[in-house]
């Protein structure tokens, strides 16, 4: 009889051995790191995540933009949050605003976060309730299933059998006035206007002494700017600053606590976070309007698409993707290559060079490209410009300057000018205008040769504009000229001169010399300090004041004036 080896020789041992495999792979597995398990587990966290943070949406076209968002409709279109109720009248949501009552007529479609069978199931049975057993079985079952609306819907179905449960009217966010009950949205209205609730009746809150604004953007900061997890600060730390650069990191122009055409600051988020943390629910309540409005938003993945976007609208389009850039371009591949390695040069060498940056950008911009002026206006162009900047999209659009046009300068000037505002706006979203383009101005010139660039920061054309304008005896005021807001500095009686001005004091500013080396390393510092103030968040005016708080406006004015008179 012929024996098998002993490995086969029974279904038992043959188990055993797999036993005793299986205990020393997963010995092993403990041992040693299993980045593929990591990487799975992350995944289902991130799926955790996205379903907790997952909200109704209530789409709404109204007819005429509300008063407090008529600056900027937008802010009325769309919410999400947890959809409360469905009437007739109304679609409740809850949200960063509060409850908002929305009329019906003018909600365009309601996206639910609810399970579909349920709702499908809700409605099914509804049609069959008839008794007052019916719908106390379906609203538990609206309750089981986290169907709000539909809960609600049942429990006015019970109040009209019995009106005199408290419970169901405090349900449905009623408050007691007297023998009757106020609706919700009258109660909604009264709680805006200074009530409170106490045990469902509405009572006048006593009136509390404001608390004096403190000084939130002077804290003393590092001068490096880290990379920080912005998110996880405006949500846990209520961070201004953080939430801050959110917003504007993600192109979104204005915020409801905002002036009219003003760009977010440190204080219209400190007054967003405010007024959303008087509202209970923080946290929550932050994530709705962060979701409204696609905060933070990915820039790198929208850039590809907008790339592939771009081939697709231009035949015979040119995707030239750089270190720092992606290159749309409708010229020749010979500009092209050439446009994005002088754009990388001059973003390595010049931009990162002027201020020393921890934090980096960490995604690819982008550039459009055009062949002429005609195609480039016709892409939303200025009139009269090279070039342009657009914050919103975060995009630099530019066109091919023939040699008459360039003037003999390097062709690309004006795109290194605008360059300077797609780069410096990562930092500092709201810089004022005489300190952004008067470092634009400054760049401008720049000298490429190779694969080298350097500085050259005497502007001709706006040295002999301001002689001119000083000839004339019609100068701004230095301690006018840094005061200058968007309106004030774009006018144009303005414009021109406040170019050539910004120019000439931060070209001052950077190239001052002075005998004594204490006094050329103090003003030479005024720029770099105040960067960091606006940085900090100060607004640009008071940030003046901080800085040049020292300064003898009348020296300093004459000194520059005179450095004027002697440029050639």
């Amino acid at each position: 009889m012929r024996r098998e080896p002993i490995f086969f020789s029974t279904k038992r041992t043959l188990r055993c051995w797999l036993v005793a495999g299986a205990g020393a792979w997963l010995i092993l597995a403990c041992a040693l790191p299993a980045p593929g398990i990591d990487r799975a587990i992350d995944r289902a966290i991130d799926k955790e995540k996205e379903k907790a943070l997952s909200f109704d949406t209530v789409y709404r076209n109204p007819g005429k933009p509300l008063e407090r968002d008529s600056i900027n409709p937008i802010f009325a279109r769309k919410y999400k949050g947890t959809l409360l109720d469905l009437t007739s009248k109304y679609a409740v949501i809850d949200s960063w605003r509060g409850k908002s009552f929305i009329p019906r007529s003018e909600v365009t479609r309601i996206k639910r976060t609810s399970d579909a069978k349920a709702l499908e199931l809700f409605e099914k049975y509804r049609k069959r309730a008839r008794t007052h057993e019916d719908w106390v079985k379906l609203e538990k079952f609206a309750k089981d299933k986290g169907l709000g609306p539909e809960r609600r819907a049942c429990i006015r179905q019970l109040l009209a059998k019995d009106s005199s449960n408290r419970e169901h009217h405090l349900f449905l966010g009623e408050a007691q006035d007297g023998e009757g009950w106020l609706r919700e949205s009258d109660v909604a209205n009264k709680l805006e206007r200074g009530y409170k609730l106490v045990e469902g009746k509405l009572e006048k809150k006593p009136e509390v002494k404001k608390k004096k604004k403190s000084d939130f953007w002077k804290r003393p900061t590092s001068k490096k700017i880290r990379a920080v997890n912005h998110l996880k600060q405006a949500l846990e730390k209520k961070s201004a600053h953080s939430l801050w650069m959110l917003v504007c990191r993600s192109g979104l122009l204005t915020l409801p606590t905002s002036k009219p055409y003003e760009r977010p600051g440190l204080r219209s988020s400190q007054d967003l976070i405010d007024m959303i943390d008087g509202r209970g629910n923080y946290q929550w309540r932050l994530n709705t309007f962060l979701a409204e409005y696609g905060i933070p938003i990915d820039w790198g993945v929208i850039n590809v698409n907008k790339a592939k976007s771009f081939l697709q609208r231009h035949k015979g389009a040119i995707h030239h993707e750089t270190k720092y850039y992606h290159i749309l371009s409708t010229c020749d591949e010979e500009t092209t290559e050439e446009l994005g390695r002088k754009m990388d040069i001059v973003t390595k060498q010049i931009y990162q060079d002027l201020f020393k940056f921890a934090e980096k950008i960490p995604y690819k911009y982008i550039l459009r490209f055009y062949r002429d002026a005609g195609e480039y206006h016709k892409n939303g162009g200025p009139r009269m410009a090279g070039a342009h900047y657009v914050p919103g999209s975060k995009e630099l659009v530019g066109y091919r300057r023939t040699e008459r046009e360039a003037e003999g300068r390097d062709p690309f000037y004006s795109l290194y000018h605008e360059g300077w505002h797609q780069y410096f706006d990562f930092y500092i979203p709201n810089s004022p205008r005489w300190f952004d383009e008067g470092f634009a101005e400054v760049i401008s010139p720049l000298v490429i040769k190779g694969s080298r660039a350097k500085m050259n920061t005497f502007n001709v054309g706006r040295s002999n504009v301001l002689k001119l304008y000083l000839r004339r005896g019609r100068i701004i005021p230095l301690n006018q000229l840094i005061r200058l807001n968007h309106q004030q500095f774009y006018r144009p009686d303005v414009v021109g001169l406040a170019y050539a001005q910004s120019w000439s004091f931060v070209h001052f500013l950077i190239n001052f010399k002075h005998p004594k080396p204490t006094i050329q390393r103090k003003v030479r510092a005024f720029y770099k300090d105040y960067f960091w103030e606006l940085h900090k968040g100060t607004d640009p005016v008071e940030a003046c004041d901080i800085v040049f708080k020292d300064v003898q406006f009348n020296t300093l004015e004459k000194a520059w004036l005179e450095t004027i008179r002697r440029q050639r």
